[in-house]
């Protein structure tokens, strides 16, 4: 809260007097009993400040969402550091014991901005809700880029964990005056914030109520998704007179439920327990559900685009999982993709694109999942079969789906082998290229003056080669799904992860030689052996270890192929790409840092952050930057199976390793 007194009880405080505001903000821990303190500190600069609200997390670290017009106001690991309008926004936390800042930053426009609500996700990502008046309040990946006037626009913004970058940051309002008040987070990660607005033009989708209802402010609720750049739910609620919304919570189905106050005698009620208005304002709850309900889902396949869903991908040979979901819309999507038959021809879409029907009623923002089986042929054309039943957003099953089958051409990730592709020890990369059903590899020693064939491995194995003794030349080795054996030829044997693991061997140590590692997407986990375990990403994701920064060893990341979404484990969370685009990290400088870049099939382009865009190979190449020829740095290359293609940019072209073939050079 805030004070204007200079007396205010202090226990073991970070601050313990008053700053000589006009007010300053406190933040107060009583023990379980409530008899007595724990701690309790001022929080300010020498001008006014207030704190609205705050959450907790699992370390006991207060997170406070502030507002300020101080230009001394405490910073600590700011990412902003001055203060821009009259009035700014401040994000908090403090330490378990309060007596020190973890971190404090200004975050604000050139006007008056201010914070109502916090709310803290399960990994600790920090959404914060409020308004402002500025035109210039700082927006990233947001829905309403601009200020839309009226006085005042709704704000919505999230920090990472650490509050080191921005998540994302958004206006949303009409021509009106628009303000939140508070901001909840449902289970599958959206985020609900509630308030008043006086805009006739506010934002409405999926709405209760379409339109305000008099010329008084009503209350809204809206919905964004996790990423803050799309709004899934936005609804008026309201009668003729002033209704505010003051509190939102969003329970395990999705359902809403509100509080505020309301002047209006004809404010919406259903099964009440108190029906009218009995003078001046009156406090409401209301339960609402968020979306419709959908009679049934239709679940359907895309290739291009994903619009209604996310393909990610495990293992590209040994009888790979694929994961697919649909949101519960209600809506069908059909888009322009290839469907095959068993033999690779060519069929109607129209007549396979169907792959069930979950017979409704399904909760309101409960996500629909099918789990397929593929078979790798070639030029990966995959045929898929439904194996399972489609569950919740808990993993239960859905009752009542019949089973069925279908294919369709759809993407897959090839392996990413980061560290162990020199086999001679000369400082140059080596194409190479292996066919999973015979174990066999082609190893094309660059600059082309010598070659092998080696046999090791076998059918459903997945080639890991690294550096695993750090004597500065890759071994061959392989990871058996069916067993969990790592099998590094000429050096040992070891049993690691189990069926499903995605492996993800890297220095993760900065060593100098490779770690067998793996990733398990259905909990996150990425597993280093001998070295960490740790949580992050998810079913959905790919992951993308590598070198992004100066660090000694490789870093954890993943990518997001249905949103672009790029998260690099203690460095940064960004957008870069779009749904489908293959992620192609890699050192395209040569200062020994990866860069974000993406391949995208369908055109052949090759977008890398900070240089330029580049068109290089078309539909069905595997991408395969690397260092060919010594110089330093990774050569943009194209990999065609159909006929054993290698291409490098600027380089050469080469054919080696035999039609249908996997690559996994990077």
């Amino acid at each position: 809260g805030y004070t204007s007194s200079d007396n205010f009880p202090t226990v073991n405080p970070y601050q313990a007097v008053f700053q000589s505001g006009n007010y300053d903000a406190f933040v107060t821990v009583l023990d379980p009993s409530g008899s007595s303190l724990y701690y309790s500190t001022y929080l300010g600069g020498t001008a006014g400040d207030y704190a609205w609200s705050i959450a907790l997390n699992s370390l006991n670290q207060a997170y406070l969402a502030a507002e300020t017009a101080s230009d001394d106001f405490p910073t600590v690991n700011s990412y902003q550091s001055s203060r821009e309008g009259s009035w700014d926004t401040a994000v908090v936390i403090f330490s378990s014991t309060g007596s020190s800042l973890i971190y404090s930053t200004y975050f604000g426009g050139s006007g008056v901005d201010g914070v109502r609500g916090i709310k803290l996700d399960p990994s600790d990502q920090i959404f914060l809700a409020g308004y402002t008046e500025s035109i210039d309040f700082p927006t990233y990946n947001s829905y309403q880029p601009e200020y839309q006037g009226g006085g005042s626009d709704i704000v919505a913004f999230a920090f990472s964990p650490a509050g080191s970058s921005l998540l994302y940051s958004t206006y949303l309002g009409g021509s009106g005056y628009d303000r939140a008040y508070d901001i909840a987070i449902s289970s599958v990660g959206s985020v609900y914030l509630t308030g008043r607005t006086e805009s006739p033009d506010f934002p409405t989708i999926n709405s209760y109520q379409s339109t305000i209802n008099g010329i008084d402010p009503d209350v809204f609720i809206s919905g964004f998704s996790s990423t803050g750049s799309a709004l899934e739910f936005s609804s008026y609620l309201g009668g003729s007179g002033e209704d505010y919304g003051r509190g939102v919570a969003i329970d395990s189905t999705g359902i809403a439920y509100l509080t505020g106050y309301s002047w209006s005698l004809d404010f919406p009620t259903l099964n009440p327990y108190q029906s009218e208005n009995r003078g001046a304002a009156n406090a409401f709850v209301s339960k609402l559900e968020i979306s419709p309900i959908a009679p049934s889902i239709e679940l359907i396949k895309t290739v291009d685009g994903f619009p209604d869903g996310t393909v990610g991908i495990t293992r590209p040979c040994a009888d790979p999982t694929y994961y697919y979901q649909v949101n519960n819309t209600g809506d069908t999507y059909l888009s322009d993709i290839e469907v095959w038959d068993d033999n690779g021809t060519p069929d109607d879409p129209s007549d396979d694109i169907l792959v069930g029907t979950i017979p409704g009623p399904i909760a309101p923002h409960r996500t629909a999942g099918l789990e397929y089986t593929f078979e790798r042929l070639a030029q990966r054309l995959n045929t898929a079969t439904a194996t399972g039943n489609p569950t919740d957003s808990s993993g239960s099953d859905l009752p009542d789906f019949s089973e069925v089958s279908d294919s369709d051409d759809a993407l897959v990730f090839p392996w990413l082998v980061i560290d162990g592709n020199d086999y001679n020890g000369d400082g140059i990369d080596d194409m190479t290229t292996w066919k999973c059903e015979e174990g066999k590899w082609f190893i094309q020693l660059c600059p082309y003056d010598d070659s092998e064939v080696i046999y090791f491995g076998q059918s459903g194995d997945i080639p890991v080669s690294g550096d695993y003794n750090g004597d500065g030349t890759a071994e061959l080795a392989i990871f058996r799904p069916a067993t969990g054996l790592w099998s590094i030829r000429g050096i040992s044997r070891v049993y690691f992860g189990t069926d499903g693991d995605i492996p993800v061997p890297a220095d993760y140590g900065g060593d100098g030689s490779t770690d067998i590692a793996i990733f398990r997407r259905e909990t996150g986990l990425w597993a280093i052996r001998d070295l960490s375990r740790s949580y992050f990403g998810g079913l959905l994701d790919l992951p993308i270890p590598g070198y992004y920064d100066n660090s000694p060893g490789a870093r954890i990341g993943i990518c997001r192929p249905s949103r672009g979404l790029w998260a690099i484990r203690g460095l940064t969370r960004r957008y870069y790409g779009r749904s489908g685009d293959y992620p192609v990290p890699a050192d395209y400088t040569g200062n020994g840092i990866d860069r974000i870049g993406i391949f995208r099939e369908s055109t052949g382009l090759w977008a890398i952050d900070g240089m330029s865009r580049f068109y290089f190979g078309t539909r069905n190449d595997y991408p395969q930057p690397a260092d060919y020829d010594g110089s330093g740095f990774d050569r943009i290359t194209i990999y065609r199976p159909a006929t054993g293609l290698w291409a490098v940019r600027g380089l050469t072209r080469k054919y080696w390793g035999g039609e249908n073939a996997v690559p996994v050079t990077w």
